[in-house]
């Protein structure tokens, strides 16, 4: 799911939402991908608001295993980059300034938003 949408979405800033924009500059090796918990699932330091929130679609993206293991369970800041540096779901996820309860459903709405463009029947 996810993959998917990273493939076919790109977050437009002007506008402020998702437009679809096939990316076929690059190839996605399934196998060596890793889901990502934003907030992790073994924080260093808890925040009770995240906690029942981990495993939910609006806290979840993926990337590369060297990615996953390099950032492993850095809270949000230190993420930022490796966000930034990664797919352009992920660098949409670099725009937010902080992760919290709001961003978590405001992630949620946009994966959906997203979805809702690609699965268009």
């Amino acid at each position: 799911f996810l993959t998917t949408l990273a493939h076919y979405c790109v977050w437009d800033t002007q506008t402020q939402s998702w437009r679809i924009s096939l990316d076929d500059t690059y190839v996605l090796d399934l196998d060596s991908l890793h889901i990502e918990h934003i907030y992790p699932q073994h924080a260093q330091h808890g925040v009770p608001e995240l906690e029942p929130l981990k495993h939910s679609l609006g806290n979840l993206t993926f990337w590369r295993e060297k990615d996953n293991r390099a950032a492993a369970n850095a809270d949000f800041q230190t993420k930022r980059t490796y966000y930034a540096q990664s797919h352009r779901l992920n660098q949409r996820l670099a725009l937010f300034s902080e992760w919290n309860a709001s961003t978590v459903q405001q992630w949620s709405k946009e994966l959906i938003e997203c979805a809702l463009r690609v699965y268009d029947v």
